[in-house]
This record gives structure tokens, sequence and C-alpha cells, in this order.
């Protein structure tokens, strides 16, 4: 399995952009090692989906052989996989204590986009993978910072090595900040309607009280007041209702994970 993640880069400062890559791929504990492909294998990569053993030249480097095998993984249609030969610059890794697996990522940098690429047979360790480097990207997102912040409903796609299909996606979920704000974002019309509900339960419960106190049980004033009290009563319970929606909307999306994996 493999996933597919692309960022997009803010104004770098010099010296270069793969410099700068390289020192956010550091400083996230991802050990990035530069990827330099033999001219023989680069162009057995753009034809074929294996290596012949007589062709295996400078493989035998773990590294190497993980960036290679990320290359085959990719189809060659549409010419992705042509894209990443071109653009490949480092190979990183990360270490899965509670699975006991080494994840391998092959980065790509075609400024102002750069891809990530995660491989590995176990989904929960590509997961794992993916989410550290996720929390570290948004670590490194906003003004003044290296990344752009991801769009509200970012996804992530799953795929089976060679296959343009999605297995399965994931969703950037994000900051705390972040996941607050989409939860606003998708319980926008309950909050205005909490919002009105709330200002009319306030109003009528104050011009309750002031027509009972200056009126007389016979006048029709008072019944108005009694009026006014009913509707002050249903609108604190609209009000409530909708703010709850909001709220346990917003809880939810706070107890999931980085990314939420569908």
């Amino acid at each position: 399995m493999r996933t597919f993640v692309q960022l997009k880069l803010r104004q770098v400062e010099p010296p270069t952009t793969d410099e700068a890559v390289r020192k956010w791929l550091e400083a996230a504990r991802l050990r990035p090692e530069p990827v330099e492909i033999p001219k023989e294998i680069r162009e057995l990569l753009f034809v074929k989906d294996e290596i012949p053993k007589e062709s295996q030249i400078g493989i035998g480097d773990t590294a190497f052989d993980h960036a290679i095998n990320i290359l085959l993984a990719i189809p060659r249609f549409d010419l992705e996989r042509a894209h990443a030969i071109e653009n490949a610059k480092y190979i990183i890794h990360l270490d899965d204590t509670a699975h006991s697996a080494t994840m391998w990522g092959l980065v790509c940098i075609d400024d102002p986009t750069v891809t990530v690429r995660w491989r590995h047979r176990s989904t929960l360790s590509l997961e794992r993978a993916t989410e550290e480097l996720i929390t570290s990207v948004w670590e490194n997102s906003g003004p003044e910072k290296l990344f752009h912040k991801f769009e509200l409903g970012h996804r992530i796609p799953v795929r089976e090595p060679l296959s343009t299909n999605d297995a399965y996606v994931g969703e950037v979920l994000g900051t705390t900040k972040a996941r607050v704000m989409r939860a606003k974002e998708e319980k926008r019309s309950e909050l205005r309607i909490a919002f009105f509900a709330a200002v009319t339960a306030l109003v009528c419960t104050i011009g309750g009280i002031y027509t009972f106190l200056h009126s007389k049980p016979e006048d029709f004033v008072h019944w108005i007041g009694g009026a006014l009290d009913r509707i002050a009563t249903v609108a604190l319970v609209t009000a409530a209702v909708s703010w709850l929606g909001y709220r346990f909307r917003r809880q939810e999306l706070e107890e999931k994970p980085t990314i939420n994996w569908q």
C-alpha cells in the first residue's frame, strides 16, 4: 500500500527550495538522504515495472533499494512515474516502534509543490507515518512558515501498488483550532439559528416580565405577556438544541486522530 501526500510551499528563503525542505525533514526526524538514480536504471523505470537482475546497477544500499521500490509502485500511466523520477530528491524513513516496522517514503520537489509517497505492507504503519508527517506540516504551516495550510477537507489517497484507484482515503483534520473551524463551518446554519433563537428568547423574556409587572390579570396586555413567556421558552430550547449540535460535532472531531481514515 502507498499514500500520496501533496504539500504547497510558501515563498522559500535562499539558498534553495531543496535545502529548505531538507532542513524541515531533518527537524521532523525523518532522516532524509539524497536520491541519485543511475541513468541505466532511470531509463528502465520509464518503461518497465521491474528491474532485471542484470541491470540492478547500484542496488544494494537499503535507502536506494526502497527508493526504487517506491518508484516501481507508482503507475506509469498519466506520466505519474515519470514526474516522480524527474523530481525525486530525498528518501526518508520513520520507525514505528508500536508495530516493529520501518516506513520508507520518497520526497519529490517540483517547486512550489512537494509530494511525499509512503509505502508499506501494513496499513496501520502506513497511516501512522502519514499522520506523523501531517502533524509536522501543520506545525510548519501559515504566515512566515514553510507551507501553506491545508484546505478544509483535504484528502490523502491510499492506493495499491501500480493502481490509480483509491483503496480508501484519509481526510486531514489537523490541529484543534482547525477542527473547531471545521465544526463551525459544518454547523454554520445551526449556530445562526442558536444565535437568533437566543436573542429572541432574551427579548421575549424581558418583554414578558415587563408586561407581567405592568398589567392586571384581566388586561389583554397581560395575555400578551404570557404568550411572550411561551415564545421565550420555545426559543431557548431551540437555541440549546442547535448549539449542542455544534458542540457534539466539535467534540467528535477533537477526539479523532490527525487524519480521519475512511
